[in-house]
């Protein structure tokens, strides 16, 4: 059950207990992304596509604690999280949070390993965005509890569907 709010689009799945708030990359139609929202679904977790002026939320990342505010009571567990720069705006907003999720993404601060948040950073081999060098200094930036996934091949823009990105490399 998909709904289009003002803010964000709704999956709505029939748990009740958890729900995800996603935070789609830079200048990338939320579309690219709709995938994600079906599986999470069929594994009953509701969830938000926060809505962002020219599609960067870097212009409104306090949409994304106003969210989680308006929705901490109505769940077990909330996650936030995102793809490349999505990501990185919901490392900004951690508050009342029980994880995050980076796809191609990292902490906007450093000091973000001190939260020692629950994390899941997925990024890819062939990321032409994050070059290896800077992969293993922002790798650095997560909390010593951090889950690396490394998609073997993978670049960036294969987290949405929406075709090849300037400065990414083959796949």
């Amino acid at each position: 059950d998909k709904q289009e709010k003002s803010k964000y689009t709704f999956f709505n799945s029939e748990g009740k207990d958890t729900a995800f708030i996603f935070l789609n990359g830079g200048k990338v139609d939320e579309k690219a992304y709709s995938y994600i929202a079906k599986d999470l679904v069929k594994e009953d977790i509701d969830v938000y596509f926060l809505k962002a002026p020219f599609n960067l939320h870097i212009f409104s990342f306090f949409r994304t604690s106003k969210l989680i505010k308006d929705i901490k009571d109505d769940y077990k567990n909330i996650f936030v999280g995102g793809h490349s720069l999505g990501g990185t705006v919901a490392s900004m907003n951690t508050e009342d949070v029980d994880g995050v999720v980076f796809l191609g993404a990292y902490p906007f601060f450093e000091s973000y390993k001190d939260l020692n948040i629950p994390t899941l950073n997925i990024y890819g081999e062939k990321d032409g965005l994050i070059d290896s060098v800077k992969r293993e200094k922002v790798n650095g930036y997560m909390p010593a509890n951090t889950i690396h996934k490394l998609i073997e091949g993978g670049n960036n823009a294969q987290f949405g569907k929406y075709g090849f990105q300037k400065g990414d490399l083959d796949a």
